[in-house]
């Protein structure tokens, strides 16, 4: 798998757009790729970005089987969120918002789903 080509997912988006993309294995019971790493994460995401294609790296697939790929579009406001990793409860800030005299934000989001396998071969 170290140099199996990546598998690309991609979308329009002719408006600039915000989107996310968050990959997982669903298998009941995953079997690792590689024995030597035990419990690794079956579930991973990537920040909103404001581009038109997302890259899997099968180096960077940790499990065989069955994995679901959510493509999510987002607005402005929630992909905000994303820029204030600093924020937590030993630091709190104002976080963004886009409710007049308010805080938090209203947000709007549609997903497409799609699956991919990884076998032995």
């Amino acid at each position: 798998m170290m140099n199996a080509p990546s598998l690309y997912v991609s979308w329009d988006n002719p408006d600039g757009g915000f989107y996310y993309v968050s990959m997982m294995n669903i298998e009941a019971d995953p079997e690792p790729v590689n024995e030597n790493i035990v419990d690794a994460p079956i579930r991973s995401q990537a920040p909103p970005s404001q581009a038109d294609q997302f890259e899997i790296r099968l180096r960077n697939i940790m499990y065989f089987g069955t994995h679901q790929v959510i493509l999510y579009h987002v607005n402005q406001e929630f992909a905000n969120l994303f820029d204030n990793p600093t924020m937590n409860s030993v630091n709190i800030s104002e976080p963004p918002t886009n409710i007049e005299n308010g805080l938090g934000i209203f947000s709007g989001i549609s997903a497409d789903t799609l699956y991919f396998e990884v076998k032995k071969q």
